[in-house]
């Protein structure tokens, strides 16, 4: 007969046996006589000591989730729509990736009119621009050393720049008066065909020996269409660098800069960064600088036009993959970036591309594509003006969406940032505490100081017991009420991401 292994027959049993089960099971079933297990931290606990202390004082959206299963780890006031600053451009970089793609390239045409006979073109030279951001020097030295190589030499007419993919608008209407004025590098105007960000850079070297004059130029190349007047001295070795540089001038007029200033006789060359208010000519002269440099002659002067279908393409310049276009625009907070983009999100072949319609397609695609309701106000593609409206919901809805992609999600990821490593947020965290954080956190920051204050920030951050996380957090200063320290609210900021690294679950 066999025996049934979890039959134990009742004869087995003695008195010390029973004891010793009965306590077995005492011990097992009734918790009070178990070992206390460790008491769980808090997340959320930690994150609201951090903000506590601001909530009377600003406006605050606040919002972390666990990306595998949504859990909400942190939120405060979630669904508040307040302005979000450069952290707009996680959205603009979002709708380029999902529209284009990551491998997807711009593409500007050199073409001309007249004809082509030996060395000599009789027309005009033609630049056709597709909406490409990030044609920079490299790019125009390209096309006049492959048009050397085909053996051109000279061209009689004029340089003529095709802005007419885009609408006449340079600038977001929001910030229209302001701009003009502005000579800042990061407030340029966009156009269809824009070299090195419709910017110049002015290169200040020491001259020969303290006391004399500094050398000024404009870089990489001399440009006719702009005037340099310089008054820097050259100081002595170890002496203190300090420079200015100035537009003067408006549209219609020769740009001239100003440069003042002393340079250290042992000062390596230091670049000032100003933009243009005319991007068409600005754009003609870096071409007509680049085709001199390379041994081109140009007889003509240089215009705005529009090709008319019948001229003869030269060469064709692809763009960088969009890649590392959004790369540009989130690591660096590149507002010419974004705003180029936005209008050429609209632009189509009968349609000029416009920062509105742009707008549209921004909005359309928060609702299409990420599912987020009605009330939110995207008006501009940079963040550059405190008109757009997101909550820190519908920043953690975005990021979520991203990440479930994974033909975007790791070129998006790629392109914030890294918390104390580079970019802008380089200069974030200090002490042990950047250590801690550096390369855990990718994420997009963004700053304004008028009419409020706004400092704002979003990502990914990679916690070591909870996984990736999204978090928004989005603080904005009271209108007709004294303003926050953006210093103190990216302290807070900094110590609130550092305190929930820190924070183990067992």
């Amino acid at each position: 007969m066999r025996t049934n292994p979890r039959h134990v027959p009742a004869r087995a049993f003695t008195i010390p046996a029973v004891v010793t089960l009965l306590i077995s099971s005492l011990v097992t079933t009734i918790p009070a006589f178990a070992k206390p297990a460790p008491k769980k931290k808090s997340l959320g606990a930690s994150l609201e000591r951090q903000f506590a202390s601001q909530k009377k004082n600003v406006l605050q959206s606040i919002k972390f989730i666990r990306l595998q299963d949504g859990a909400v780890i942190y939120k405060f006031d979630p669904e508040k729509r307040v302005s979000p600053a450069s952290v707009t451009k996680l959205v603009t970089a979002a709708v380029a990736l999902g529209k284009f793609g990551p491998t997807y390239t711009f593409t500007t045409r050199i073409a001309h009119t007249g004809q082509r006979r030996a060395q000599a073109i009789s027309g005009d030279l033609i630049a056709i621009g597709d909406g490409d951001p990030l044609l920079i020097s490299e790019k125009m030295w390209q096309v006049a050393a492959d048009l050397r190589a085909m053996g051109i030499r000279e061209i009689s007419g004029d340089i003529v720049v095709d802005n007419s993919l885009f609408d006449a608008e340079t600038r977001d209407a929001s910030r229209e008066e302001g701009a003009n004025a502005s000579s800042n590098a990061y407030d340029a105007p966009v156009s269809a065909f824009a070299v090195n960000f419709n910017t110049v850079a002015v290169t200040v070297s020491p001259g020969e020996k303290p006391g004399s004059p500094g050398v000024v130029r404009t870089d990489p190349v001399d440009l006719d269409g702009i005037k340099v007047e310089s008054s820097v001295k050259t100081g002595g070795p170890g002496s203190e660098t300090k420079l200015a540089a100035a537009r003067i001038g408006s549209e219609g007029q020769t740009p001239l800069l100003r440069v003042s200033g002393t340079i250290a006789a042992d000062s390596e060359p230091k670049k000032i960064y100003r933009s243009m208010v005319n991007p068409g000519r600005l754009a003609g002269d870096y071409l007509r600088a680049f085709l001199q440099d390379a041994g081109i002659s140009t007889r003509g002067r240089v215009r705005t036009g529009k090709a008319s279908g019948d001229e003869r393409v030269l060469l064709t310049v692809p763009s960088y993959d969009m890649r590392r276009i959004v790369s540009g625009l989130n690591t660096f907070s590149n507002n010419f970036i974004g705003d180029m983009l936005t209008k050429r999100f609209a632009a189509g072949s009968a349609t000029p591309g416009s920062l509105e319609r742009g707008a549209k397609v921004i909005r359309d695609y928060l609702k299409q594509e990420v599912g987020i309701r009605d009330g939110f106000v995207i008006e501009n593609g940079s963040g550059l003006s405190t008109e757009n409206r997101l909550s820190a919901d519908d920043i953690v809805r975005l990021l979520a969406h991203m990440e479930k992609d994974m033909t975007v999600f790791p070129d998006f990821l790629a392109s914030l940032p890294s918390y104390g490593w580079d970019g802008s947020l380089k200069r974030r965290m200090k002490g042990s505490d950047r250590d801690l954080i550096g390369g855990l956190i990718r994420a997009k920051s963004g700053t304004l100081s008028e009419p409020i204050t706004v400092s704002t920030l979003a990502g990914y951050l990679k916690h070591p017991d909870e996984g990736l996380i999204a978090f928004a957090i989005l603080v904005n200063g009271v209108s007709g009420k004294s303003q926050p320290s953006v210093s103190e609210l990216r302290a807070q900021q900094d110590a609130a991401l550092a305190a929930l690294l820190k924070t183990r679950q067992n």
